[in-house]
């Protein structure tokens, strides 16, 4: 099966099927202090954030999905144009596709309708130690991307009946990423990190590492949509929630982390910023509204800042360097997790 056949199905399937995890991230066992005394002037609020030198409005990543079809293309522009509008980052799917078939470049170009937005570019960290630095450096430079995400996803290789299963070139594409000559961040795909393999990534100079956890989409469930396999549907909620993961990796490398995998509010988003995380991604929430329109998709980024900033008014943040280190009560599943690790 070819990739850009593979990613039409991914499409599809993440659209009509359930394919997020039975797993929870952990947020629902984290409570923000309310402050009865804020001192914070609501309409002054800032959530301005500088990442890989573009300054966003809004600490948010639309995590890279698609791209490689024609269906890609259409949301691909569809969350371009949004990220545009709301001053925010984009991330575009795995960028297999093009370096496989150079006349797909343009399912992922959304420079025409994107010009100032910080997008992302998106390969797998074997592909990059197939395709060399050089070959994906320049599908970034094709789509004038400004950085560059590696994504760790050995769990929906070893899912897929087609899948890359020979990891056995990790560290080749490692040293294919120090040679590269834009920004670059790894990433998981859902099955999340663990601080010592945060502090391992971190010898390599990331601008960023995103933690990608579990608690979101389940690629393990998509594969199963796919191939009705019984092993995938089993693995449905393999990998460590995003709560969990995004502590260990904060107090195990001093880069900036990006928290992402099952995010779905901002309300969510501001309780990662006051764990630690630098930035908080999501994709299938916008992946979906994406599909409906772009005023469907609007709506739903609008209603995520507004509840970011409210969640800020009431513990008394005035700006993100308030919010991080906001007290977090953390009770149930997370806390005796946490104990663990």
């Amino acid at each position: 099966m070819t990739t850009q056949k593979r990613k039409k199905d991914h499409i599809r399937i993440c659209l009509e099927e359930n394919v997020e995890m039975g797993k929870t991230t952990g947020l629902e066992d984290l409570e923000f202090v309310h402050d009865a005394l804020t001192n914070v002037n609501f309409k002054k609020i800032s959530t301005k954030r500088k990442f890989l030198n573009k300054t966003l409005s809004f600490p948010l990543i639309i995590e890279g999905m698609s791209g490689g079809t024609k269906e890609g293309m259409e949301i691909n522009k569809t969350l371009a144009k949004s990220a545009q509008k709301f001053n925010v980052a984009l991330g575009v799917g795995s960028q297999r596709a093009m370096i496989e078939d150079e006349n797909l470049w343009e399912t992922y170009y959304v420079r025409d309708v994107a010009p100032d937005i910080l997008l992302i570019g998106n390969i797998g960290l074997i592909q990059l130690a197939d395709y060399g630095a050089k070959s994906v450096e320049n599908a970034c430079k094709r789509i004038e991307a400004d950085g560059l995400a590696i994504h760790l996803n050995s769990l929906q290789e070893v899912v897929q009946p087609e899948g890359d299963v020979d990891f056995s070139t990790a560290q080749k594409g490692l040293s294919e990423a120090k040679k590269l000559k834009i920004p670059y961040l790894f990433k998981e795909t859902g099955a999340g990190i663990s601080g010592a393999c945060a502090k391992e990534l971190e010898k390599y100079k990331p601008s960023a590492i995103d933690v990608g956890a579990a608690g979101g989409t389940s690629w393990s469930a998509v594969e199963y949509f796919r191939n009705n396999e019984r092993i995938c549907r089993e693995m449905r909620d393999w990998g460590i929630p995003l709560v969990s993961s995004l502590m260990d990796v904060v107090s195990n490398v001093d880069c900036p982390v990006i928290a992402s995998g099952g995010i779905r509010g901002g309300v969510d988003g501001a309780k990662t910023i006051a764990l630690g995380a630098y930035m908080f991604g999501a994709a299938l929430p916008f992946f979906k509204k994406a599909a409906k329109g772009g005023h469907e998709l609007n709506r739903e980024i609008e209603a995520w800042i507004l509840q970011f900033k409210r969640a800020m008014f009431l513990v008394g943040a005035q700006n993100l360097p308030e919010l991080s280190g906001k007290k977090i009560i953390i009770t149930g599943k997370t806390l005796e997790r946490l104990r663990e690790i």
